[in-house]
């Protein structure tokens, strides 16, 4: 049924790709042994060194590649200015000469609380700084009372050691320690057993951890104030910046859905592209980019609480309504998807369907994908944008369509397609448009309620079809009871032969539900990004555009 539905779509570039896999034969000479055997050793040499100048040049490009990225990143040159600023406390003289022997912590530290941009760095750091306090405090009164144990001593250590890591590791997996602090928590446990299990006096152990931390403090300082004064990069605009790209590539990802469906191409199932029998699309790559940034977006979200003020991000700022926005977008995506899953589904919907409700599907997808456009490019630009001339546009057009296909409803279902004389009608031939609906009542004089209520109470929640019933079912108890007769081969091809049609309208019913849950959705999206840029006081909007279209010229196709 699969194949019969679906159409084979090779262009030029398809077939190219057909040949270029296709098995070759080897050239034979006049003896008729392949020409590729019993060739000299200069050619085999030859072959070998264009196979290493082959994978030279891919090394090269790669390290060319890396080389002009760095160049263009300026986060190698502050790890190495932050780290050697904090090996200076390695030749610090007199009386810092204290930080000689523990100066590598800061410049560990520096190495390792660098990220992308301030605020992760921040917040990496500030783990650091309170899990080393904490078991630096910790230390301190474990090794205080550790001088008064004797040949105890190494019992007591073994306790806290074992208490350290168990209490560390509760606290490491529970809210809020799983959700900010998580790398406090590590890090005190790491450092806690280190202060406590050193071989050293008393007296040693009660500086050290204060070395310690301080050092600590010491490199995230430096780390920050690096980051901070060289070209910083904050985790506000980096979210403004990925919200914005999600939206934009939603309107396109939509707007191309529309387009392959109405033009009744069928792409390869996901199954096959996970597994590598088919090549990876472009709307499935999007989506995968999109699924991505998922994870990036709610770690920046957790990061910009601890980014000072700057440019248009003011104090109180309302990063929580971003939350709000993410997760919303992230549901609408979903109906997007499941937009494309239409496209790679078995039962496909005939292409007189497709056109029947061509201009208004064609019209709805254009609208939001523009709105989608207009919401990327206000959190880009931090600029209120007026989408409510592109959702009345939207919400007519949704209108039109429900209402065409309530109107046609029992033509579309019904495989009254056809004339009376067998030949397909298109979806503006006149025939097709005067052909006679039945009243729903006079179509289905019984009630669905009634019927539900007169079914015996046995059997609802199991099978709501009054005839059968789990006693008399067939599939009751994984059985077969005595006068169940199997469909024959004849009988299940006259069941397909007219289940068909009706069945393959059920795409197109799915594939306009999804574009009337967009458009809803995409309102609420709306006015979520509106109420956000009031309260982040972006930049008035700039005046609407007057060409947009209206559906009323296009109601007599209704």
């Amino acid at each position: 049924m699969a194949d019969s539905l679906r159409q084979p779509l090779l262009n030029g570039e398809d077939q190219s790709r057909v040949n270029d896999v296709a098995p070759q034969t080897p050239q034979q000479n006049g003896n008729g042994i392949a020409s590729g055997a019993g060739q000299s050793p200069a050619k085999d040499l030859a072959r070998v060194e264009s196979f290493v100048s082959r994978i030279i040049s891919s090394i090269g490009a790669y390290l060319g590649k890396i080389g002009k990225e760095l160049q263009n990143s300026k986060q190698p040159a502050k790890a190495g200015l932050a780290a050697a600023l904090c090996s200076l406390l390695c030749f610090a003289p007199p009386p810092f000469h204290i930080f000689n022997r523990n100066g590598v912590w800061a410049v560990v530290t520096a190495d390792v609380v660098l990220e992308a941009n301030v605020g992760l760095t921040i917040s990496k750091g500030l783990n650091r700084t309170f899990g080393t306090l904490a078991a630096a405090a910790l230390a301190l009164g474990v090794n205080y009372f550790a001088v008064y144990l004797g040949v105890y001593e190494p019992f007591y250590i073994m306790g806290w050691v074992f208490f350290g890591a168990g209490l560390a590791t509760m606290f490491k997996f529970r809210r809020p320690f799983k959700d900010r602090w998580n790398y406090a928590v590590a890090m005190s446990m790491i450092t806690f057993h280190i202060l406590i299990l050193s071989k050293s006096d008393y007296k040693d152990k009660v500086v050290l951890p204060l070395i310690r931390l301080a050092t600590i403090i010491i490199g995230f300082l430096t780390m920050s104030l690096v980051n901070l004064g060289i070209a910083p990069k904050y985790a506000g605009s980096s979210i403004n910046e990925l919200v914005g790209k999600n939206f934009k590539k939603a309107g396109t990802v939509l707007e191309r859905c529309v387009s392959f469906y109405l033009d009744g191409k069928v792409l390869d199932q996901v199954g096959d592209i996970l597994t590598g029998k088919k090549q990876d699309d472009n709307i499935h790559k999007s989506f995968t980019e999109m699924v991505a940034t998922d994870a990036d977006c709610d770690k920046l979200l957790k990061a910009v609480p601890f980014e000072p003020c700057h440019g248009r991000f003011f104090y109180g700022y309302p990063w929580d309504m971003y939350t709000d926005v993410a997760d919303n977008l992230r549901y609408t995506l979903y109906d997007v998807i499941a937009l494309d899953s239409c496209l790679r589904a078995e039962i496909q919907a005939p292409d007189d369907l497709r056109s029947f409700c061509k201009e208004e599907i064609t019209n709805i997808g254009k609208a939001c994908a523009e709105i989608f456009n207009l919401l990327g490019e206000s959190f880009e630009r931090m600029r209120q944008v007026d989408c409510a001339d592109h959702l009345k546009q939207a919400e007519d057009w949704v209108m039109l369509l429900q209402h065409k296909i309530a109107k046609h409803s029992q033509v579309i279902l019904g495989g009254a397609m056809k004339s009376h004389s067998g030949h397909d009608l298109r979806p503006g031939d006149k025939p097709f448009q005067e052909v006679e609906v039945p009243d729903f009542d006079e179509a289905y004089p019984f009630s669905y309620s009634e019927s539900v209520m007169n079914t015996p109470a046995q059997t609802l929640g199991y099978l709501i079809t009054p005839t059968i019933t789990p006693t008399h079912s067939f599939l009751a108890n994984g059985r077969v009871v005595e006068g169940y007769q199997p469909l024959d081969e004849a009988r299940k091809r006259e069941l397909k032969r007219e289940t068909k049609a009706r069945i393959s309208a059920l795409s197109l019913i799915k594939f306009a539900s999804l574009l009337i849950e967009l458009v809803a959705k995409a309102k609420y999206l709306a006015d979520l990004v509106t109420e956000l840029g009031i309260s982040a006081h972006f930049d008035s909007p700039s005046p609407p555009p007057s060409n947009v279209s209206t559906p009323k010229a296009s109601m007599h196709h209704v």
